[in-house]
């Protein structure tokens, strides 16, 4: 009966909150940026300080600062991300899973550096190169959302 009850709340969780999380996430981000670009003329049209700039853009932190503890919270109860293998393979596939992750978290260690110096290179700027890794961390959290719950065996 507990299980039960607990994967429908777990199940509603993900169902309600996880994707609107998301969502919030991505349009902070896009604030953040927007303001950065904003910033070259609207200090000068509004007659701003380099003190009241700053006050403004580190409103966007307190999303961070307020949400990182009870984020913190919820992974300590379900578990870190090195689970999701074991929830999907059983057995010796299970490990290759970790060695996949393993791989993959080695071969992004190496490439995100050489990326972004690569796009830095020939654009002139870090802005193409963060998007760029921007892009590749939002399409990760899509095919991670896109995977079934427990694969049919």
């Amino acid at each position: 009966m507990t299980d039960d009850i607990e994967g429908r709340t777990l199940r509603k969780i993900e169902r309600r909150l996880i994707y609107f999380c998301m969502l919030l996430f991505i349009l902070n981000y896009v604030d953040r940026l927007n303001v950065g670009f904003a910033a070259l003329r609207m200090n000068q049209d509004l007659n701003f300080g380099p003190t009241v700039y700053g006050i403004g853009a580190g409103i966007f932190f307190f999303g961070y600062f307020f949400f990182e503890i009870p984020s913190n919270l919820i992974w300590s109860m379900f578990g870190v991300f090195w689970a999701v293998p074991a929830d999907f393979l059983s057995g010796t596939a299970a490990a290759g899973g970790f060695a996949l992750i393993n791989s993959f978290g080695t071969l992004g260690g190496f490439l995100g550096p050489f990326l972004v110096g690569f796009v830095r290179q020939h654009t002139g700027s870090f802005t193409g190169s963060l998007l760029v890794l921007a892009g590749f961390t939002l399409m990760a959290a899509v095919i991670s959302a896109t995977l079934p719950r427990k694969m049919v065996r």
